[in-house]
Order: structure tokens, then sequence, then C-alpha cells
């Protein structure tokens, strides 16, 4: 059976830092991943975990930068 683990976050963290709320586990998951090193195999349940500030700065910074908008029209000014 596997870690049970209980991560838990204020709203005003998710429109702090504009994290939709739907990316949540993702912000989760690679908070719990950059802990697991040095984590005793053998335990059963970790402590409950509040995100940070610092927890979305990261995660936020480990996100891939978004393509550029090509392709997007640019609205035409016609000449009078």
């Amino acid at each position: 059976m596997g870690m049970r683990v209980v991560v838990s976050a204020e709203m005003f963290l998710f429109l702090k830092y504009r994290i939709r709320v739907q990316d949540g586990p993702a912000l989760c998951l690679h908070t719990l991943m950059l802990e697991n090193d040095g984590l005793e195999p053998s335990l059963e349940e970790l402590p409950p975990r509040v995100l940070t500030d610092q927890d979305a700065v990261a995660y936020l910074a480990s996100l891939p930068v978004p393509a550029s908008t090509k392709g997007k029209r640019e609205k035409r000014v016609e000449a009078s």
C-alpha cells in the first residue's frame, strides 16, 4: 500500500499567482516530488503539508514557456 499524503492550499495562493484551480493537483505533485528525496520509505503517512508562496513560484518556474502567438491576425486600420 502507498504512503498517505495530505496537502492543502489557501485559495488566495491560486489567485495571487494566477494558478488555475484545475492545476492544483499538478502543483501538489510538483511540490511533493521536490520533497521526496530523503523520505523514509517505511513511512505510511506524512504530516499534513500546506503549500506556500515559495511552492507556487517554484511550480510556475517549472512550467514551459508558452509558444509565441504566431498566426494571430492583427487588426487592420483602414486608411481614410
